[in-house]
């Protein structure tokens, strides 16, 4: 006796389209949920960058052996806001060639100063002096241990100003120039280091300045990895979501040591309680 298998039929066409239905249903929600969860990650993630480009610049301080750090670069619609950072450098003292002549004088009511080379006559130092020197760096006169701080130094000759004060009464005032040969250098000050682009968080992520606690906006490590003027403090900065989708994170810079940590806001009285109890702190 044969037996006849019984052949299923498809899906029907109401079937197909339930099934698709639910598959848009469960997928729609899915894309929904999406950019909440993004949001909710982005102040973690945000902390864990800035987390990692304090560790770079560390580690560029103890290889260098030169103060290296990062600088907030503030935005001047909103100075308490900060979206964006740059790795900073303290270059190594600019020692003009030997046979430089430095002169010092006082001219139209300011202090003023100019490099000049009698071995190459005809060409300016101009260049050079543009090129090695800013507004805020020093001039060291070593013999008297006198720092003049520099104001401004004219991108065409080379003319370099300083800040009047009390303690540059080495210069005359009388027309004549002091002019020194040897036995001075300038000092020169933090700056963004070259080649290095801005350091951007991610988008809707920012340090709250009004938070965070911090003496200065550079952020500066020694040669031996420690916080620069923060031997025995710490400094902390609170990285937060500008929709508050997200917890804000707490990095700290512990002085001493120089430790980079990440902490959660305290739910206590005190936001700041895990910085000092890192044991605690659950991270």
């Amino acid at each position: 006796m044969r037996t006849h298998a019984r052949i299923r039929p498809g899906f029907t066409l109401v079937e197909l389209i339930v099934v698709i239905s639910i598959i848009g249903t469960i997928a729609g929600a899915v894309l929904l949920m999406v950019p909440s969860l993004d949001r909710q990650g982005r102040a973690a993630r945000g902390a864990d960058q800035l987390q990692g480009w304090l560790l770079i610049a560390k580690q560029q301080a103890l290889r260098d052996q030169r103060p290296r750090g990062l600088r907030m670069i503030t935005d001047p619609s909103n100075p308490g806001r900060i979206t964006q950072l740059e790795y900073i450098e303290e270059p190594e003292p600019y020692v003009p060639p030997k046979e430089a002549i430095l002169s010092l004088f006082f001219q139209g009511g300011q202090y003023r100063g100019t490099l000049s080379n009698p071995t190459t006559p005809g060409i300016s130092m101009a260049p050079e002096v543009v090129s090695a020197l800013q507004p805020g760096d020093w001039l060291e006169i070593q013999l008297s241990g006198t720092m003049y701080r520099i104001t401004a130094v004219d991108a065409a000759s080379g003319l370099i100003s300083f800040e009047s004060n009390s303690k540059l009464d080495e210069i005359p005032t009388n027309g004549k120039a002091m002019v020194l040969s040897n036995g001075f250098q300038f000092i020169r000050a933090l700056r963004p280091m070259v080649g290095e682009d801005p350091l951007t968080l991610p988008k809707g992520v920012f340090i709250n300045m009004a938070t965070s606690q911090m003496p200065a906006r550079d952020i500066v490590f020694s040669p031996s990895g420690q916080l620069v003027g923060q031997s025995l403090g710490r400094t902390i900065i609170w990285v937060q979501d500008e929709e508050d989708s997200g917890p804000p994170t707490l990095i700290c810079i512990y002085g001493r040591t120089g430790q980079i940590a990440a902490h959660p806001v305290s739910s206590s009285g005190d936001p700041y309680e895990f910085t000092r109890d890192g044991k605690s702190s659950g991270l």
